[in-house]
C-alpha cells in the first residue's frame, strides 16, 4: 500500500474506518536519541589525565602507552561515534595533531611505520611534552564548556516500563509472529509511541498508538 501523503478518507463498509493524514517521510522518521556510555567520560579523563601525569623529557618507553592511549581516544571522540563536538572540536583536532607529529618524528620510520629499532631509553626532545599538554589544557576548558551547555538529561522510568526498552523497542512488547504481520509504518509507529511515553509526552504518545491501529486497520481492509 502507498503511505505517501493523502487527505482523511471514510472508508464504505460497516467498519467504517476512517483513514488519517500520513506526511511521506514524516511519518516514519523520529528524531535520533543515542545512548550514551557515562562511564566513557570517566575513561576519557582517565587517559588524558595519563598524559599530564608524564614528565618535561620521559624516555620513549615512559612516554609511549599514556600518549598511544591519548591518540586512540582523541580519534575516537573526533570520529562522532561517540559525541559531536562543536566549540570543543577545534582545540580536540589540535591535540590530536600533535600527538600525531610526536609519533611520526618519534616513532615511526620514514614510511610511516612503527620503527622497531629505535632506543626506547631515548628521551624525547624538550618540546615535546610542553607541546601536546597546553594543546590539551586548552581542549578540556573549551570541553568544560561545551559540557555544561549539553543536552544531556536523566529520564526517570515510567510506571512498570523500562526507559531504554521503551525509548529503543517498545515495538517488542508485540509478539514476533504478528509484528512481522504488521506493515512498517505501523510498527514505526508502536516505536516512536514508546518514545514519546518515555519522555513524557501523552499526547504524542496516544497519537502514534492511534496511527499504528489505523495502519494495521488499512492493511487489513480486503482490497476493492
Amino acid at each position: 500500500m502507498d503511505f505517501e501523503r493523502r487527505p482523511p478518507v471514510l472508508t464504505p463498509g460497516s467498519s467504517n474506518v476512517v483513514e488519517f493524514p500520513v506526511w511521506g517521510e514524516l511519518a516514519t522518521e523520529g528524531a535520533d536519541v543515542k545512548r550514551i556510555n557515562q562511564y566513557e567520560f570517566y575513561e576519557l579523563g582517565q587517559e588524558l589525565s595519563a598524559i599530564h601525569l608524564i614528565s618535561d623529557q620521559p624516555t620513549l618507553s615512559e612516554a609511549y602507552s599514556a600518549l598511544i592511549d591519548g591518540k586512540r581516544w582523541m580519534e575516537r571522540l573526533l570520529s562522532g561515534s561517540w559525541i559531536e563536538l562543536a566549540f570543543s572540536k577545534h582545540e580536540a583536532q589540535a591535540v590530536l595533531a600533535r600527538l600525531n607529529l610526536i609519533f611520526s618524528e618519534n616513532y615511526q620510520n620514514s614510511e610511516g611505520k612503527f620503527d622497531l629499532t629505535k632506543d626506547w631509553n631515548e628521551k624525547l626532545p624538550p618540546w615535546a611534552m610542553n607541546f601536546v599538554k597546553s594543546a590539551l589544557t586548552k581542549f578540556e576548558n573549551n570541553l568544560a564548556a561545551e559540557l555544561r551547555e549539553a543536552s544531556t538529561y536523566y529520564v526517570v522510568d515510567r510506571g512498570i516500563y523500562n526507559t531504554s526498552k521503551l525509548v529503543e523497542s517498545a515495538e517488542h512488547k508485540i509478539p514476533g509472529d504478528l509484528r512481522n504481520l504488521m506493515n512498517p509504518m505501523a510498527v514505526k509507529d508502536f516505536h516512536d509511541a514508546g518514545r514519546c511515553l518515555a519522555f513524557n509526552l501523552p499526547t504524542a504518545s496516544g497519537l502514534h498508538s492511534a496511527r499504528a491501529v489505523e495502519g494495521v486497520l488499512v492493511s487489513a481492509m480486503p482490497k476493492a
